[in-house]
């Protein structure tokens, strides 16, 4: 059942959804039967990489699907990247608390700070509009900017964006108590089913859906996403690998302590060692490190971060595919993409293929694989939805899951340039001919090759500004803006 209780902000409400049925604390336990057990006594597989000291009060944040792993220092950002170099980046204002991150790239990342979601990118910082409705941000995953897939946990509930706005979640009971994470990869929430996993302080594991919100198994301490696997979780120092019927994977080499996932890789630290799970085999990984592994954060393109009580390590098994401009889980209304893939392993060439279907190969110019104009889809009727790009290099191969999004029926002719021409046209706001240096807006041009830093500074509130004290702009006006440019920005 779905209920809108108020108006928050802008453009957002609250949904409060309940489970199917009156009891909420019915819950799916994996059969005896079902146990497999992973040897002590596999192969190592051999991995490369370095080593550094590691500085016992900087906070480690996380690391962005490229491998670039973000530290709180207290007082600036260190970056450090797979080939051992290192970035510093400050911020240009004071924000103290930082507790929680999600890396975008080497430059950029979505961080909390201060109870608030902030933004940095490059040398630009700024924070991230929400309706303070809904509370102080303590953890988050997915874009909160795109309209739909982000979850929020905050200090009054938890939140989905979804069609541009922000729902509460709740289950029958009223509760899902105390928090401690959100199941995530590669800093999505979901997968192509929908479903989110919540897991609390007592240990409970909440499936979180539309159709079924309720508790799935207890004694629960971490869980992720594993895509083509499901959802995987610690329970009593074993494996739990499903959505409802679960399977249980004990290791002969002791419990399970760590995992974590990305891409299509489970990295698991059991009995000290560590183990990765990938194509449907399970490796043990010679780490080749002076004391135990304690936490693993691998990351998309094929590496791992790994912390020992001492020391911060970057590994390897074969040479990562990263790329620049092309994030994993994003969604896409344009149909054509350009982006770039290091060519870490000197492979020359590179094969990409979209849903197993071959699409081009590329060759390496100063070693940097240069993709244009790729074709994300086929602009058939019906596209929408989870697509894949397969890229392979050597004897490397990354999958880079994306959304094919619905193209909206807005169009600047018929919605915004009125709305332009009401509110912002003129000499002294942006044109045409606009005075001193205010930037021209009365062309779709003008429109399309700033929509994103637009959208930015009418979702806020920025424009129109305060003080022109336009009494007809109202809050609908903001949604066509909103839904034009994110419905794929017709002419």
């Amino acid at each position: 059942m779905r209920l809108t209780v108020k108006a928050l902000g802008i453009v957002t409400g609250i949904l409060a959804l309940f489970g199917c049925g009156d009891d909420d604390t019915m819950m799916m336990m994996p059969p005896e039967e079902m146990e497999r057990v992973v040897p002590s006594d596999l192969p190592a597989v051999e991995t490369s990489g370095f080593c550094m000291p590691k500085v016992l009060d900087e906070q480690i944040l996380s690391v962005s699907p490229e491998g670039d792993l973000w530290i709180w220092t207290g007082e600036y950002f260190r970056v450090l990247q797979p080939d051992g170099t290192e970035e510093m980046l400050t911020l240009d204002e004071e924000i103290a608390g930082i507790s929680y991150g999600q890396p975008r790239s080497d430059d950029s990342i979505l961080f909390v700070g201060d109870g608030e979601l902030w933004t940095l990118n490059g040398l630009s910082l700024e924070p991230f509009y929400l309706p303070d409705s809904l509370g102080e941000v303590l953890a988050f995953c997915g874009d909160p900017a795109a309209r739909r897939g982000a979850f929020l946990q905050t200090t009054t509930g938890v939140y989905e964006r979804n069609a541009g706005q922000w729902w509460r979640w709740s289950p029958a009971s009223g509760s899902f108590g105390d928090i401690t994470f959100i199941a995530q990869t590669d800093g999505s929430c979901t997968v192509e089913d929908g479903v989110r996993w919540l897991g609390t302080e007592d240990g409970w594991l909440w499936k979180v859906s539309a159709e079924d919100t309720r508790i799935a198994t207890r004694d629960v301490t971490d869980a992720a996403i594993v895509e083509e696997l499901g959802t995987v979780a610690v329970s009593r120092g074993q494996l739990l690998i499903g959505n409802d019927d679960w399977e249980s994977i004990r290791f002969e080499s002791g419990n399970v302590t760590t995992l974590a996932s990305a891409g299509r890789n489970l990295w698991v630290i059991a009995g000290g060692r560590v183990y990765r799970f990938l194509d449907g085999d399970w490796d043990r990984i010679d780490l080749d490190l002076a004391t135990a592994a304690e936490i693993v954060q691998p990351y998309a393109a094929g590496g791992v971060w790994v912390e020992t009580a001492e020391e911060l390590c970057h590994r390897s098994v074969t040479a990562p595919i990263r790329v620049r401009g092309f994030a994993p889980w994003s969604s896409y209304r344009d149909l054509r993409a350009s982006f770039e893939v290091l060519d870490e392993a000197e492979a020359g060439t590179l094969s990409i293929a979209r849903d197993d279907v071959p699409l081009t190969t590329v060759t390496a110019t100063d070693g940097v694989f240069r993709v244009e104009d790729l074709m994300l889809g086929t602009g058939i009727a019906g596209e929408a939805g989870l697509h894949r790009l397969t890229l392979s290099a050597g004897a490397a191969t990354r999958v880079l899951p994306y959304w094919i999004l619905e193209t909206g029926d807005i169009s600047f002719a018929d919605d915004v340039l009125p709305i332009f021409e009401g509110h912002c046209a003129g000499s002294t706001c942006h044109g045409p001919t606009p005075d001193g240096e205010r930037v021209d807006l009365s062309t779709y041009e003008a429109w399309r090759d700033r929509a994103t830093r637009i959208k930015e500074r009418v979702v806020r509130g920025e424009m129109p500004p305060a003080d022109a004290d336009d009494v007809t702009w109202t809050p609908d006006l903001v949604i066509v803006i909103q839904d034009w440019i994110e419905g794929g920005l017709r002419p």
